[in-house]
């Protein structure tokens, strides 16, 4: 695998107050640690090969500083991306970006 994309994650929209436990999970397992175990099972033939790149498709940066209305378990899930630019500064000596 050469190019890996991220483009998964599903929303819940209700108000806070009214979102569950087992919502707050789903955001978590499927938004930030979806991408995070698609990331890590392609980056050992990424490294062998010194080439690869990864795109994570998440939350726009001008939504994340403005607060919507029954968002807010997808809006904090999505907030990895400081994840992805850590990680992309640490994949760069293996060619990966």
């Amino acid at each position: 695998m050469d190019v890996l994309v991220n483009n998964f994650g599903p929303i819940i929209v209700k108000p806070w107050p009214e979102l569950t436990t087992a919502d707050w999970e789903l955001m978590f397992r499927s938004n930030p640690f979806g991408g995070l175990l698609a990331t890590t099972s392609a980056l050992p033939g990424m490294r062998e090969r010194g080439f690869g790149r990864i795109i994570n498709i998440g939350y726009h940066r001008v939504e994340q500083l403005t607060a919507f209305s029954g968002i807010s378990a997808y809006a904090v899930a999505k907030t990895g991306s400081s994840f992805d630019r850590s990680a992309a500064a640490s994949e760069l000596k293996h060619g990966i970006t």
